[in-house]
């Protein structure tokens, strides 16, 4: 159960897009996870995937921390543990892209997410014990869901200065637009979990000598860009003054005219609304019904 304290509704009517949200004790029950876990999936992971990093303010080079090395007929890569760890002790960040793909709990997770938002999350993984953190003051250009799972970490959150940014619009050129003072400054305790919306800043700091270690799912949603571009797809190559030619010395502001003029009716379609929805939702997040469901057998006594 993920206990988000308040309705769908009141979510989305106060705080989508709109506000950060915190909910202490959403996860509820026992542990999600133990750092045992988190080792076992470490020691599963396929490196060539290219989808684990340290950083320390910066990408660590891999060659610092990974290994090749003979397995059989094949050589693979594999972390080097004892290197991993001092980098962590002396204040880096261990990052697990699609952590989802590698633990059906956190899956598990995200799907849980899902039904209360209704739409595709993915999440990240992240190990820490001190330090300023893995990316300092920024903004993601998605919403985040972050759910601490063990150990705990400080998050601060500033107002947004660039609303609702697209995907292409990120931080990295605007980090002195970052307000002084933070709106919010909170420890996470294991079960806490933190809506953020695009766009607002924020940073994550670990507490001293404490290993950490949290995850954030992050809402991947239909912009009304993406249906205006969807639409041209589908939609333009139906109209005759879409397909028109633009050609110098010609009225191209008349024919650009008569297209604009009879677009918005086009787009204006619930049904075509509808279909555009209908796709994003395709693209949500599907239990995994799982395989091998047969009963275990009663171990004897």
């Amino acid at each position: 159960m993920l206990d988000f304290g308040l309705s769908r509704t009141e979510f989305f009517s106060r705080y989508f897009e709109r506000n950060y949200l915190l909910a202490r004790g959403a996860l509820g029950g026992a542990p999600l996870l133990t750092w045992s876990d988190v080792d076992d999936i470490l020691h599963s992971w396929n490196l060539g995937e290219a989808e684990i990093q340290l950083r320390k303010g910066q990408l660590i080079p891999p060659e610092l921390y990974v290994q090749s090395y003979q397995d059989i007929d094949d050589r693979r890569l594999r972390l080097k543990a004892k290197e991993v760890r001092r980098y962590i002790e002396e204040g880096a960040t261990l990052v697990m892209s699609r952590l989802d793909l590698r633990c059906r709990d956190i899956a598990r997770l995200c799907d849980r997410i899902a039904e209360f938002n209704g739409h595709r999350l993915v999440a990240n993984g992240y190990v820490s014990m001190r330090g300023e953190g893995a990316f300092g003051k920024h903004w993601d250009t998605h919403d985040v869901y972050a759910v601490q799972l063990l150990g705990r970490k400080r998050w601060r959150l500033y107002q947004p200065t660039f609303p609702l940014p697209m995907p292409e619009q990120n931080s990295a050129a605007r980090e002195e637009d970052c307000p002084a003072l933070p709106v919010l400054d909170v420890w996470l305790e294991p079960g806490d979990l933190l809506y953020i919306p695009r766009g607002w800043w924020h940073e994550t700091l670990p507490q001293e000598g404490m290993p950490s270690f949290h995850v954030a799912a992050g809402a991947h949603t239909g912009k009304v860009a993406d249906y205006i571009a969807w639409c041209c797809d589908r939609v333009l190559p139906d109209m005759l003054s879409a397909r028109a030619t633009l050609r110098p010395g010609a009225d191209n502001m008349a024919a650009l005219r008569d297209l604009l003029g009879e677009l918005p009716f086009r787009l204006l379609d619930e049904k075509l609304v509808n279909a555009f929805l209908r796709q994003i939702q395709a693209m949500g997040n599907r239990p995994y019904p799982g395989i091998t469901t047969w009963p275990d057998p009663q171990r004897p006594r």
